[in-house]
This record gives C-alpha cells, structure tokens and sequence, in this order.
C-alpha cells in the first residue's frame, strides 16, 4: 500500500515540472533558437567579399553555440541576439542577404562608417522591438524606407551620410517613440514645411536636415518641437523669414539655419531661447538691426553672422558682448 503521505511530493514535483515547462515557453525568446539566428548571420556572411568575411573571424559554424561571442553581437539572457553592431569595421557588400526576420530580438543595428550599400531590405519592418537604427557614413541608396514607420519602438534613426533620395515619407509620422532623427547629408527633397507638419507631433530631441536639397520655408509649427535641444536645416534651398514661433522652443540648445536663402530680419523671439548655446544664422539675406534680446542668451558661446550677403546692423556691438561669447563671428560693417 502506498503511504499517502507520498503524494505531496509527487504532485509537487508534477506541479514544478509544467512551472518550468511553462516558464520556458513564456521566455521573450522562446520562438527563436539560437541556431537559427546564427545561421542567418552565417548566410549574410557568404555573400560579402572575401575580404569583408575575413573581417567577421569570429562568425564560424564551429563555433554557433558560442554566438553571442561573435564579433559585433550582444545577446539577452536567453541567449538571442539583442544588438548588431558592426561600426567602423569596412564591410563591403549590401544587408539584402541578411533575413532579419530570423532575428527577431534585436533592439539596437548600428553599421556606422562602414562600406555598406544598395537599399533597406523591407524585412526590417518586422522588428518590433527595435529601438536604435543607425546607418550612418555608408553609401546606401534609394528612397526613405516608408515602411520604417511600421517600426513603432524606433527611438532613434540614423541615416545620415548616404545618398538617400527623394521626400521623407507620411509614414514617419507613426514613429511616435522617436525622440532623434538624422538624416544629414543626403540627397533628400521635397517642401520643408510638409516634413515639419509630419513630425511636429513627435518627442523628437535631436532633429539634423542638414545638407540636403530641401526647399520651402520654415511653418510656424516648428514652435511646436518644444523638446529639441539641436536643430540643424543648414545647407538647403530654404527661403522666406524665420518664424517668430521658434521662440518657443525652450529647451533649444543648438539652431543651425545657415547657407540658406532667409531673409528679413532676425525675429526678437531669439532671445527667448535661455538655453542656446550655438546659434548659426551666416551666409543668408538677412536684414535689420539685430534685436537686443539676444543680450539675454547669457549661455551663448557660439553665434555666426557673417556672409558677403547679409545687411545686418551691428552698430552696438557692446550690447551683445557682455557676456563672455568666444565663439562670435560678425559681419563686417
């Protein structure tokens, strides 16, 4: 007869085995085995240069049950692969061989300065934990990927130092988590005005335009980016008056408008801005007096006026040298 006083530790030992079967299936990376992923990684690998697999050693079939060692890569606790990252290592080729869908953990693709090109591969799309996407300093090609606003956990997205084309997409829109946007030195297009609308609802900090082909001018709804602490529309084809509205911008640390087409006259709202530090208004049309609220931007190091085109009246300049501003540099009376 069996005692029953041995049924306890049958059922917990019954009960400890579902808890581990069950915790084991719940785990953030349950759907994904790690032979999967490193196979994946393997494959985009045969499809580089010989001299750009070379680099990438330590990506090896002996060695796939030691992925997370592999250069580049960071994996959670489960031992799937979080992060790619591959800056500064000078891989040829394209991302179109890598199937990101046998990744789908990853939070964090950074190839920065690399020799990457071609386009985006649409399969990125269907990484919904991604957080930070950085493509910087490479020679990618194509239109902005519309389908990155699938992307909702974006946060950061870099794609600055290509040669991107076209108009920045409705769809960007969506990246409600995104809080900096770099798309500096492209080729991008398009009406400024449109762009800003489109992301004027978004928790961006950190907005770079720079150095594209961009035209149009500033809306007054920039006024409405009141978290951003750099803005940077340097070296397009804007034009018109800067808005009165750029006052609200609180929390604007850096405002870079130069080589452009402004014209009129520096709006008294400037002086509203307590925390610049840098302000860049050179090599435009400007006009007027510049307004003696800039007397105010006690944390001002860095202003640029000068350009052979601009007419502005420095005729106090004692005014706006009270503080300590190293970095002024004027136009000539």
């Amino acid at each position: 007869m069996i005692s029953s006083c041995k049924f306890p530790h049958i059922l917990s030992m019954t009960t400890l085995l579902i808890l581990v079967a069950v915790h084991s299936d719940s785990s953030p990376a349950a759907a994904v085995a790690p032979s999967s992923e490193a196979y994946a990684l393997l494959e985009w690998k045969s499809h580089l240069p010989n001299q750009s697999r070379a680099l990438l050693s330590s990506w090896n079939e002996s060695s796939t049950v030691d992925l997370c060692s592999w250069e580049g890569l960071t994996c959670d606790a489960w031992q799937s692969v979080t992060s790619l990252n591959l800056s500064h290592v000078a891989i040829n080729g394209t991302l179109q061989g890598l199937n990101f869908l046998s990744l789908p953990n990853l939070t964090t693709i950074v190839f920065i300065n690399c020799s990457l090109s071609g386009g985006i591969p649409s399969t990125i799309s269907n990484l919904s934990k991604l957080t930070t996407f950085d493509l910087g300093l490479n020679s990618f090609s194509g239109g902005f990927p519309a389908f990155l606003g699938y992307i909702t956990s974006l946060r950061y997205l870099s794609l600055s130092d290509n040669y991107f084309t076209g108009t920045i997409p409705g769809s960007i829109a969506t990246l409600t988590n995104l809080t900096y946007l770099n798309v500096n030195a492209n080729e991008f297009s398009g009406d400024l005005s449109f762009a800003i609308r489109l992301i004027s609802s978004l928790p961006l900090q950190n907005l770079f335009l720079s150095n594209n082909n961009f035209t149009g001018f500033i809306p007054s709804s920039i006024g409405e980016l009141t978290k951003l602490t750099q803005l940077y529309l340097s070296n397009n084809t804007l034009s018109g008056s800067i808005p009165s509205e750029i006052g609200n911008m609180s929390n604007l640390g850096e405002l870079r408008l130069d080589q452009n087409q402004f014209h009129g006259p520096i709006p008294f709202e400037i002086g509203k801005l307590g925390s610049l530090w840098q302000l860049d208004l050179s090599q435009n049309y400007l006009n007027g007096s510049i307004p003696s609220a800039v007397s105010n931007l006690t944390g001002l190091s860095y202003l640029y006026l000068y350009a052979a085109e601009q007419r502005v009246d420095w005729s106090n300049p004692t005014d706006y040298r009270q503080h300590d501003h190293p970095g002024i540099d004027l136009p000539e009376h």
